[in-house]
């Protein structure tokens, strides 16, 4: 079972941050420490884009400093949750992905099923970046490209790119913690920059199928500011900038997700 606690915020903030982890992560290799051995319950998810995505996915240390890899990754959900939002209205989604590696470093793609309202054909986010292990903590800091291929509305779209930064540790055989940030310059191209702070706590369990609890502290109100939900409804709280109507959206509400998921490597 895997608790995650996500918040998300509209906010002018500097990527100083990520900035600085990425220092450290291309510092010389006297601060590498050994090499994770593996994840054998899977990667805490921490809101990352995608069904099927490499999100934390270690160095392990049978793998060659020269030695191109890759992956490849399928997955099946009762809901597409991102960051406490639905990308797919509270239906079925599934998604793939393949990701090539060598030594620290990864680039990759993933294309998912989402229903939104401009009505694309699928989600597609292109990423690379670098993992690498410093004491016994595993960093991943990496740039991704979201596009939203086929979308009918006439303004320039939603796609976007966003800096991203996690650390995972294990504490005990069973027991993992995580932590990311994540920043975007232009979040979903609607000139409002975001960053998005998220932590959890993985215990491992023997399945592939796993339950998990999706939430958001978003109003209702900016619910429907955020995703645009051709079905929000009137009645809440009027903001005469963002939402003179008041309408409220549902997208964002605390959702349980069931997936299915596999990995050829």
């Amino acid at each position: 079972m895997k608790l995650v606690k996500a918040h998300l915020r509209s906010f002018t903030l500097p990527a100083v941050a990520v900035a600085v982890a990425g220092a450290l992560l291309i510092a010389g290799g006297s601060a590498q420490g050994q090499a994770s051995t593996g994840n054998s319950g899977g990667a805490i998810n921490l809101g990352d884009h995608g069904l099927s995505s490499f999100e934390a996915v270690p160095v392990t240390s049978d793998r060659g400093a020269n030695q191109l890899e890759f992956s490849f990754r399928g997955g099946f959900a009762t809901d597409y949750m991102y960051r406490g939002t639905t990308l797919s209205d509270h239906k079925p989604a599934v998604g793939a992905a393949i990701e090539a590696t060598f030594s620290q470093l990864y680039a990759g793609a993933a294309v998912t099923s989402v229903k939104l309202p401009t009505q694309p054909a699928a989600e597609i986010a292109i990423s690379g970046g670098v993992r690498r292990t410093i004491g016994n903590i595993d960093f991943d800091l990496g740039v991704s490209y979201f596009l939203y291929p086929g979308e009918i509305s006439t303004s320039p779209g939603t796609d976007y790119w966003q800096a991203a930064i996690r650390a995972d540790k294990r504490i005990a055989e069973s027991l993992r913690v995580a932590g990311g940030f994540a920043y975007s310059p232009n979040v979903s191209n609607t000139g409002a920059w975001s960053w998005y702070a998220a932590g959890g706590v993985g215990f491992d369990v023997p399945s592939r199928l796993l339950l998990r609890y999706y939430d958001t502290n978003l109003s209702k109100e900016n619910c429907f500011v955020l995703t645009g939900d051709p079905n929000a409804r009137p009645g809440g709280a009027v903001n005469l900038v963002t939402n003179p109507e008041g309408l409220t959206s549902r997208w964002c509400s605390a959702t349980f997700v069931a997936k299915a998921s596999f990995a050829l490597n």
